[in-house]
């Protein structure tokens, strides 16, 4: 090889596979797509979480009986996830205070869990065109 082909040869980028890709591509590759699983679990935790606490709330609202296994699993489950949202606002109404705390923590989760996801993806490897 001449001095003037080796100055021209990119001496970073990794050798082509058999199947033609460059290996950094596939690696860079591989991990984003696990990033974007991540961020996607992320985001359906932060859906399943509202749709508990929601449940919940409209449960509470229609009057669902208490005793029933279903409004049972919405009021165990939903519980932990109002945080410090559940009795922010003390209003007349007890159901409307339900809802109001239910609903913010339902979108408090939707909220964290679109920018954590958006923060998985903005660290992901990208291939050299910009694209994993």
């Amino acid at each position: 090889m001449t001095a003037k082909e080796m100055s021209t040869t990119p001496h970073d980028d990794p050798p082509p596979t058999s199947s033609g890709r460059r290996l950094g591509a596939r690696a860079g590759n591989g991990a984003g797509k696990a990033i974007d699983l991540v961020a996607r679990l992320v985001r359906l935790v932060g859906a399943t979480f509202a749709v508990l606490l929601a449940g919940h709330a409209l449960l509470t609202v229609f009057e669902a009986n208490p005793a029933n296994a279903v409004t049972r699993f919405f009021a165990e489950y939903s519980g932990p996830l109002t945080l410090w949202f559940e009795r922010l606002f003390i209003l007349d109404d007890p159901k409307l205070t339900i809802v109001v705390g239910y609903g913010l923590a339902a979108i408090f989760w939707l909220v964290v869990a679109a920018v954590v996801a958006r923060l998985l993806r903005a660290v992901r490897p990208r291939t050299r065109s910009g694209v994993v």
